[in-house]
Order: C-alpha cells, then sequence, then structure tokens
C-alpha cells in the first residue's frame, strides 16, 4: 500500500505544472482535547452548531494553524456540493461514522494524489461503516471540474469562504509572494474578510463519530506530506474498538 500510495504521488508530481516548496513540520494528535467547548455530548442539533474560529487564531504560517483536537465537538458551518447546493454536515456526521479529509484545492498535486489513493481504500472503508466526505476552499465549479477531470468514488464539498477549515482551526494566512506566485497560475484564493489577507487551509484528515466527536486527527503544515492510506485504514480500525 505504501508503495502504491509514493508511485501517486510521483506520478502527480511528474505531470503537474504547479509545485511548491515544503515547510518541515509534522502534527498528528491522538490525545484528548484541553481546548474548552460547551460540552462534549453531541446528542443534539445545538452541540454542532458552528465554531467560527477568531481571527486572531487564524496562523500566520501553516505551522501557527491551531486544529482541534481528539474529543472535540466537530463544527458544521454552511459548506456546498458541486451543483451549488446546500449540504447538511450535521445530518452527515450523525448518519455514520466520517472520514473528513481537508485540502488545499484541485489544483494541489500533492492533495489530488491523496484523494486518488483514498479512494483506493474506500471499499474498505465503507465495510467498515465509513462515509468519506473531501472539503477544500474551491468553488462549486472548480469542484465540478476536479471531479471531472479526476472522478472520486466519494463525495467533495467546497468551502470557498473557508468557514468549516476556520472552524476545524485549519485556516493561515498565505504569505504575498506565495500569494502573487499562485495567482499568477491562476489559482483563486479564498480572502480573510476581516483582513482581505488570502487564506488556504493546513491539509488535515479527521475521524468523527456519530455523536459528532473528533476520534482522529492527522493536520500536517508540510503539504507535501499526507496520512498514507494504511495509516488512514489503521486509524478507522483503531477508532471502532474504543
Amino acid at each position: 500500500m505504501q508503495i502504491i500510495w509514493t508511485l501517486l504521488i510521483v506520478t502527480y508530481l511528474f505531470f503537474a505544472d504547479i509545485t511548491g516548496s515544503a515547510t518541515a513540520l509534522m502534527q498528528a494528535t491522538t490525545t484528548p482535547s484541553t481546548r474548552p467547548s460547551a460540552g462534549h455530548s453531541a446528542e443534539t442539533e445545538s452541540d454542532l452548531t458552528m465554531h467560527v474560529v477568531p481571527l486572531s487564531e487564524i496562523g500566520e504560517t501553516a505551522k501557527d494553524a491551531h486544529p482541534l483536537t481528539v474529543g472535540s465537538p466537530s463544527p458544521a458551518t454552511q459548506i456546498l456540493t458541486q451543483t451549488g447546493e446546500a449540504f447538511d454536515l450535521t445530518k452527515a456526521y450523525k448518519s455514520k461514522p466520517t472520514i473528513l479529509i481537508f485540502y488545499r484545492g484541485g489544483w494541489c498535486p500533492y492533495c489530488t494524489a491523496h484523494l486518488v489513493a483514498v479512494g483506493q481504500i474506500e471499499p474498505e472503508l465503507l465495510q467498515m461503516g465509513y462515509q468519506i466526505l473531501g472539503v477544500s476552499p474551491d468553488s462549486p465549479t472548480r469542484v465540478a471540474a476536479t471531479l471531472a477531470k479526476t472522478p472520486m468514488p466519494y463525495t467533495l464539498l467546497s468551502d470557498s469562504e473557508m468557514s468549516l477549515a476556520r472552524a476545524f482551526g485549519l485556516a493561515f494566512y498565505v504569505d504575498q509572494k506565495t500569494a502573487e506566485k499562485y495567482a499568477g497560475y491562476g489559482i483563486e484564493l479564498t480572502i480573510s474578510p476581516e483582513s482581505d489577507r488570502k487564506l488556504l487551509p493546513v491539509p488535515a484528515v479527521f475521524i468523527i463519530d456519530t455523536d459528532g466527536l473528533i476520534r482522529f486527527v492527522h493536520a500536517e503544515p508540510d503539504y507535501s506530506k499526507r496520512l498514507a492510506p494504511d495509516a488512514l485504514l489503521l486509524a478507522a480500525k483503531n477508532v471502532l474498538k474504543k
């Protein structure tokens, strides 16, 4: 499985027009949350309400982001399907255990390779009872374009205002030089309404139970490093055992 994942990355990077330098830091959270919350029981609708991270908590860099940790209630903000329809995230959480993948966009070759790799293990995850949801800042139109170019067996959603990424503590500011480089490639980044600065999410994988509680987190500031499929399968199995 690890060999397949490596080959996918190499293939996508070889054909990609867009690459970038990576920063080296890894954060995988598997300890109970110490972030204060209104309550951990997610039995009611109110326990899964929107939690927008204050502006001060948006990281200056990817390394400075503050991902929600294990034990935290999962936020549910307004996100859209590829056709522009509202997606009921609260209802999705309650329907079955969820693997929620945050990625930077369909323009990112590392993200595409990771999404494809997860798709290869989807049958095993479905057999365990999971659903897979991918979320990015791409607009619904761009999500549709990604799926047209690289079909995925699971759902990809639009968080174009990055309200969900902010609520999960993944948002960070993109420095001006990098933002200008991406703009030159035709990549449209989300703009923070408070500061007019460009935002991106830290790539991350959350496993969420049907009570809406986060049971596993892998958040990686270095966007060139992703959770390997075999590691995701192991985490998914371990969560079900608890």
